[in-house]
């Protein structure tokens, strides 16, 4: 249209990668033990590098300390970095490095999800938790993320909620969008079918609150 400015495309790439628990591992007979699994998740972390992800959304992510400080150190070698106190963000430089957040199943569930972004492309604006404790103990990871611009907005206070929605913001256009990371429960039956839908509605729902709030 007349007087409408030229929009150019953005261009991000977002990888979704089950990186299977060592405790949901048949062949991982003691999983506190990491060298039953260890080969195995070296070898999801060079895949990973090879993908070189803007941002990064692991389901069953381990939240037991070896497997969490195998991907922190290895990452961190890359530039990723993870929340405090797994390692000190001040020692690393702000560009082109990665921060990560995750969130852990409730129901005394060993695993969660992890959501990881590159710093130097998109800034957090907001981080919401949400958990389905009726629905299977599944959460969900959601980032709210905007493209880093040169100035930005503080971020809103966060709410009661419990999935992480993380908002980033774009250093050059200051496009915002969110992602959402989850993992349904398995469709063994019908039952599980139900529970499935439930937890969409549930992060349906919720995105829908936040984005009229």
């Amino acid at each position: 249209e007349e007087g409408a400015k030229a929009v150019l495309p953005i261009k991000l790439k977002v990888t979704t990668f089950n990186v299977l628990a060592p405790c949901y591992d048949e062949t991982v007979l003691n999983p506190q033990d990491s060298s039953q699994w260890r080969s195995r998740q070296e070898g999801v972390l060079q895949h990973i590098q090879t993908l070189d992800p803007d941002v990064l959304c692991l389901q069953e992510f381990f939240f037991q300390d070896h497997f969490m400080q195998l991907f922190n150190d290895t990452l961190g070698k890359l530039g990723w970095v993870a929340d405090p106190p797994f390692r000190n963000r001040r020692q690393h430089p702000p560009i082109d490095r990665y921060v990560g957040r995750h969130q852990q199943r409730t129901g005394y569930k060993a695993d969660g999800l992890a959501i990881y972004y590159k710093e130097g492309t998109l800034e957090l604006f907001d981080t919401r938790p949400l958990l389905f404790k009726d629905a299977g103990d599944r959460v969900a990871l959601l980032l709210v993320l905007r493209i880093k611009s040169v100035t930005t907005s503080p971020p809103p206070p966060h709410s009661t909620f419990c999935a992480p929605l993380t908002q980033l913001i774009h250093i050059k256009t200051g496009h915002e969008f969110i992602i959402a990371n989850t993992h349904l429960t398995f469709p063994h039956h019908e039952f599980d079918i139900k529970m499935r839908g439930k937890q969409m509605e549930k992060i349906l729902t919720f995105l829908h609150d936040y984005t009229n709030r």
